[in-house]
């Protein structure tokens, strides 16, 4: 008996806490509150009060705590058998410290009052999107980024400032400004090009498209009122600065990548078949007219329905939706070589994109090629040039309220309708043979209506030429030296061609 009571208060002794006591201060000595405190064996913690005081009960097996805290680096410290410490934490401020284009220069983020966001080119470069302003989405916080359709290639809305934007509530262009390379890209938002057969024969697309995702460095969306005192009134809206990738010093490298994708149709519509829809028809025509009557007599001529006992015999079905949609295939190829050495960086890239849309009839196809070189011609001069190539040609079938959209008529087209005569080769139209309801055979439109337009664009100038003259000026017995200067002038050539 003596024996169970001393082991039982062993075991007890054994499994008893201890109490822990510190202060965390930042790397000026600063207490710092609200500090996550965990024990290793996570089932003990507590936080930092207003003073960076803590205490926190822990079992004897823990060997350790660990500290972390938004804005500082986490750290894990052995208590042994302390049972006061102190902990120094680290700030990380990596992202305070990156350089973003802001105008005429570049600046740390942690200089900047004005609003603005950054993404990063690799962020964006493997997505399977036709032009780099899809890939933007859901990237950056207070910009709004709209597909006007879902034609491959199709031009997007983008907005810094959505309904602050002076022209939003008149309907007019609310598109920012775009700069690349401290040049700026006459895009002018070409939502509609006009090419087609009528109003309902126009296709969307955007001189944005001539850009490849791969060669993007970084972008930059500033939305301070300010901009307008470097741009002037386009800057209205915002301005979208790209800065896209450069040479850089050492051994030349070659790299390439790929990316292959479907897509498809995730759920279509279900509707009746053919043998349903005429029974159903027949059905509103006999209970409205009569079994007899010219008009039920004239709906069966007309769907091809023939009736046994009120029923009405099965009849061959066409599946429009099935015609309508296919299944999508993307491929995007990308090559550059870039290096240099202590005086000229260079580098040349060149990328191919072919996207199928799930919606047949509809295509992007994009070739483009870049060139940035840049040249140190002493300490005190450097100089960098760009330029870039680009054609791209999209395929699109009718927007709008078009019946010949497949999107549109897939799921109105009367099932016993077939899409071609008795010769298999000949499209069937309204009036041509047994066609019933208002809505004609999109293939037809499809196969005859070219609804294409083929873009060709050149954007090329002196990037930069950074002069240094330093005039030191003595303040407050401080030398500072003054800062380079940076400048661009550029020109950008575009052709748009439809047939």
């Amino acid at each position: 008996m003596t024996i169970m009571v001393s082991l039982a208060f062993l075991l007890h002794a054994t499994a008893q806490d201890r109490t822990i006591s510190g202060k965390i201060i930042d790397e000026k000595g600063v207490p710092v509150d609200g500090v996550s405190v965990l024990s290793s064996d996570s089932k003990n913690g507590t936080k930092t009060n207003n003073g960076g005081m803590f205490t926190v009960s822990i079992s004897k097996n823990t060997k350790s705590l660990l500290f972390s805290s938004v804005g500082f680096e986490a750290q894990r410290v052995n208590i042994g058998s302390q049972n006061n410490i102190e902990v120094t934490l680290k700030a990380t401020d990596t992202k305070l410290d990156e350089i973003v284009v802001v105008g005429y220069e570049t600046r740390r983020k942690r200089d900047l009052s004005a609003p603005m966001s950054t993404v990063k080119g690799s962020d964006i470069a493997n997505k399977p999107v036709g032009a780099f302003t899809n890939a933007l989405q859901g990237q950056m916080s207070g910009v709004q980024i709209n597909s006007f359709n879902g034609v491959p290639g199709g031009a997007i809305n983008v907005k810094v400032r959505g309904a602050a934007s002076i022209a939003a509530g008149a309907g007019g262009n609310v598109s920012p400004l775009y700069i690349i390379d401290g040049i700026q890209l006459v895009s002018q938002n070409t939502n509609g090009l006009g090419i087609g057969n009528g109003f309902e024969g126009t296709i969307s697309s955007s001189l944005l498209n001539g850009i490849n995702a791969d060669d993007i460095e970084s972008i930059d969306v500033l939305k301070d009122p300010a901009t307008a005192s470097i741009y002037g009134a386009q800057a209205a809206n915002g301005v979208v600065i790209i800065t896209t990738k450069k040479g850089k010093q050492g051994k030349s490298k070659i790299n390439f990548s790929t990316y292959l994708g479907f897509s498809k149709v995730i759920k279509r519509l279900d509707v009746l078949d053919a043998t349903q829809a005429v029974q159903l028809g027949y059905e509103a025509n006999v209970n409205r007219y009569g079994p007899t009557a010219a008009n039920t007599i004239n709906f069966l001529t007309a769907t091809g329905g023939t009736v046994k006992n009120g029923m009405v015999d099965p009849i061959i079905n066409t599946d429009w939706q099935n015609l309508g949609f296919r299944q999508g295939f993307v491929r995007n190829y990308d090559l550059s070589i870039s290096g240099g050495n202590e005086k000229t960086t260079f580098l040349m890239s060149a990328g191919y994109n072919k996207m199928e849309g799930h919606v047949v009839a509809s295509d992007f196809e994009k070739g483009s090629f870049r060139l940035n070189l840049d040249h140190k011609v002493d300490s005190k001069l450097s100089v960098g040039a760009t330029l870039s190539l680009s054609s791209y040609t999209q395929n699109g079938v009718l927007n709008g309220g078009s019946f010949g959209n497949p999107a549109r008529s897939s799921f109105l087209s009367f099932p016993t309708n077939t899409p071609y005569l008795a010769d298999g080769i000949t499209y069937r139209r309204q009036g041509a043979g047994t066609w019933f309801g208002g809505i004609d055979n999109f293939l037809s439109y499809t196969e005859n209506d070219i609804n294409l337009s083929n873009t060709k664009s050149l954007v090329g100038g002196i990037r930069q030429i950074n002069i240094i003259f330093c005039v030191r000026k003595k303040i407050i017995n401080t030398t500072k030296p003054c800062t380079s200067t940076l400048s661009a002038i550029g020109y950008t050539i575009s052709q748009i061609r439809g047939i």
